[in-house]
């Protein structure tokens, strides 16, 4: 009998799994005696503007900031990426976005 009453989701330690892969060789059949579940929700990220999306990919891909935008806005054209042309994304409430929605998905 297998128990699993760790913490962590995952286990790292590689002389542990191979204790645990070894006791599955030897005794291939199992019994599911409980399962529990937990409702998680994903959120969608908030887009970058242009600057956060400079730095960012400066950050983690070592690209000039140049050639960010050169490689954005060759993805904008091809439409897999919708980036901002403003460097804020806060606006007034009575903003109507309906015309500018409508035109994009026209």
């Amino acid at each position: 009998k297998a128990e699993f009453k760790w913490l962590r989701k995952r286990l790292y330690d590689r002389i542990c799994c191979l204790i645990l892969y070894e006791m599955c060789v030897e005794n291939p059949l199992a019994r599911v005696v409980n399962i529990s579940s937990k409702p998680t929700r994903k959120f969608k990220p908030r887009p970058l503007n242009t600057v956060a999306l400079q730095k960012l990919a400066s950050k983690k891909l070592k690209m000039t900031s140049e050639a960010i935008m050169n490689v954005a806005e060759k993805l904008y054209q091809r439409g897999f990426l919708s980036y901002p042309r403003t460097e804020t994304d806060a606006f007034s409430p009575q903003m109507d976005f309906n015309p500018f929605i409508e035109a994009q998905t026209a």
